[in-house]
C-alpha cells in the first residue's frame, strides 16, 4: 500500500512527517500576503530609512544589488503576516550595517525579513527584534547566506493559535544555505512550538559558529552552540 503524501507548497510530506512536526505549516508555507498599497518604499542601492517615514509600510527590494541601511527600521504595522522588508529579487545583498529592525506593533504572524523563491541572497550585519512569528523567513530560496545577525525577542504572546510556530530564523524548501556567526536569543513560545532555527525540507544547510540562548518553549529553556 502506497503511503499518501500531503503536498504543501510543492513539498511532499508523509502523514508521519506532518504529524511529527506538531504544528500547522500554513502560516509559513503559504504566501505572505501583502497589499501593494501597504508598500510605501522601494529601496535604491543607498537605503535611507528616515525615521519620519510611515513606519507601518513594508520596504520592498525588487531589483538585484547591494542594499545597506543607514538608520534603524521601526516597523509598527498591525496587519497580520506583514513583513518589514520583502526581498523580491535575485542576487540581493542586504547589509543591515549594524542597524536594527524592530517591531513595535501587536499583529500576529509578523516577520522582519521575508523572501520567497529568490536565489543568491545575503543577509548580514545587524539586529532584528520583537516580531511575532520570525525574524527572518525564507521560503523556496536557493544559495542563501545569513551571517552576523542577532535576532531576539521573537514571541507569539500576541498570537491566538496554539499551532503557531515561533522561530528566530525559518527556512523552508531552501537549498545551499549558510547560517554563520549569528546569535538567536529570547525566542519565546507561549503556545505552539519554539525554535531558534527552524529548517523544513531543505538541502545542503550549514550552521556554523551560531549561538542559541534563553529560548523558552512553554517554560522550558532551549539553548545550544553550533
Amino acid at each position: 500500500m502506497t503511503s499518501k503524501t500531503i503536498k504543501v507548497n510543492g513539498i511532499n510530506l508523509t502523514p508521519e512527517q506532518n504529524s511529527a512536526m506538531k504544528y500547522k505549516l500554513k502560516n509559513f508555507i503559504g504566501d505572505l500576503v501583502y497589499d501593494p498599497n501597504e508598500i510605501a518604499f522601494k529601496f535604491n542601492n543607498t537605503i535611507s530609512t528616515d525615521p519620519s517615514n510611515d513606519t507601518s509600510k513594508t520596504w520592498l527590494i525588487s531589483s538585484p544589488g547591494l542594499y545597506k541601511l543607514d538608520h534603524d527600521i521601526l516597523f509598527d504595522s498591525n496587519v497580520p503576516t506583514s513583513a518589514a522588508i520583502i526581498i523580491a529579487a535575485n542576487y540581493v545583498t542586504l547589509d543591515l550595517n549594524n542597524h536594527k529592525i524592530i517591531y513595535k506593533g501587536s499583529a500576529p504572524g509578523t516577520v522582519g525579513i521575508f523572501s520567497k523563491n529568490q536565489n543568491h541572497i545575503i543577509i548580514k550585519n545587524g539586529k532584528i527584534r520583537d516580531f511575532t512569528q520570525a525574524g527572518v523567513l525564507l521560503n523556496g530560496c536557493q544559495k542563501i547566506n545569513v551571517r552576523n545577525i542577532y535576532i531576539s525577542g521573537i514571541t507569539n504572546s500576541k498570537n491566538t493559535s496554539d499551532f503557531d510556530l515561533t522561530s528566530a530564523l525559518v527556512i523552508i524548501g531552501c537549498s545551499d544555505v549558510g547560517i554563520k556567526d549569528s546569535h538567536f536569543n529570547k525566542t519565546v513560545a507561549f503556545a505552539g512550538i519554539v525554535n531558534s532555527i527552524c529548517i523544513i525540507a531543505c538541502n545542503n544547510v550549514i550552521v556554523l559558529r551560531c549561538k542559541m540562548t534563553n529560548n523558552i518553549n512553554h517554560g522550558g529553556q532551549v539553548e545550544g552552540t553550533f
